[in-house]
């Protein structure tokens, strides 16, 4: 056996051997969600100790579906503090499917656009998948 042929072989036994071993894997419908302009009321300021309450962005729910061909487990959804989330905690077996549901929040009450994502860990290739929220927010004009 040459050198090429020796290559070769062992480059087909090590993706026969990959294919053994079975994986779940995560396809989203999409990943990042586009919202139309999003309008917000000036922060409420009388609140004790300089609490304010954040810029609802919205809820936005994400579909997606066991691609691999092993169970899929969604562990925990990670949002660095900009959203509140729900999701699918059964079991997803391959060609099942589930859901994210996520509540997104922003401190800044200027105008402009925004990306909000949070990060959703489990046991599929990669183990960690980004969603993303992304917008326009805009202070609506006060009634005089």
């Amino acid at each position: 056996m040459n050198s090429n042929s020796r290559k070769s072989f062992i480059y087909l036994l090590l993706l026969l051997s990959l294919d053994c071993f079975g994986q779940a894997n995560i396809k989203f419908d999409t990943d990042t969600i586009k919202v139309d302009t999003v309008y917000f009321n000036e922060p409420d300021t009388t609140l004790k100790n300089v609490l304010r309450k954040k810029v609802n962005l919205g809820k936005v729910k994400y579909i997606f579906q066991n691609t691999g061909n092993e169970l899929l487990i969604i562990q925990m959804i990670i949002d660095n503090g900009v959203a509140y989330s729900t999701f699918t905690k059964d079991l997803i077996k391959p060609g099942g499917g589930g859901f994210i549901e996520c509540e997104f929040f922003d401190d800044n009450y200027i105008d402009g656009k925004f990306t909000k994502c949070v990060t959703v860990d489990g046991n599929f290739i990669g183990q960690d998948k980004t969603i993303c929220l992304k917008g326009y927010k805009k202070r609506k004009l006060q009634q005089k």
